[in-house]
């Protein structure tokens, strides 16, 4: 898989978008979003992983995933939930159409694009790939694990 980020394609592509949607329709986006930014980042992790499985015995391998799981899940249900809530209560608030754009606030963009180049950095600065593969399996499963917010409060 490449390393080339589809996130900044991503935003080009809402920013761009000449149309306004409906708030309905923005949760369903955000909640697609943020479930493939996950599935991605964790498809990620399970291939470091795997590419890492040559590097290092078994046992170890396995506590890195499993604990890498764990951080995911806890992150996942304790702190991206909240994020998804917030963000589901900004579009129920909505008075009326908005730009794709606005699919997540200012703010969200300003912190994604932050945590996208803080795991670039990783492979800039050749960190080891069971940290890689730690790193990009934990945030995978909590995006995973929060988008069910999105379903979960009935957004979608």
């Amino acid at each position: 898989m490449s390393n080339l980020p589809i996130l900044p394609f991503v935003f080009l592509g809402l920013l761009l978008l000449p149309f306004r949607v409906s708030p309905h329709r923005l949760r369903w986006l955000a909640f697609g979003l943020w479930a493939l930014g996950g599935l991605l980042l964790t498809w990620r992790g399970v291939e470091r992983l795997y590419a890492a499985r040559s590097a290092m015995a078994p046992v170890p391998l396995a506590s890195v995933a499993i604990g890498a799981l764990l951080i995911g899940f806890l992150k996942g249900r304790f702190v991206l939930s909240r994020t998804s809530a917030r963000n589901l209560d900004r579009l129920a608030r909505a008075s009326g159409s908005l730009r794709p754009i606005e699919v997540y606030p200012p703010r969200s963009w300003g912190l994604i694009a932050l945590f996208m180049l803080l795991g670039l950095s990783l492979s800039w600065l050749h960190t080891p790939l069971p940290v890689r593969a730690a790193v990009s399996l934990a945030v995978g499963v909590a995006l995973l694990g929060s988008s069910v917010a999105y379903l979960r409060r009935g957004a979608p």
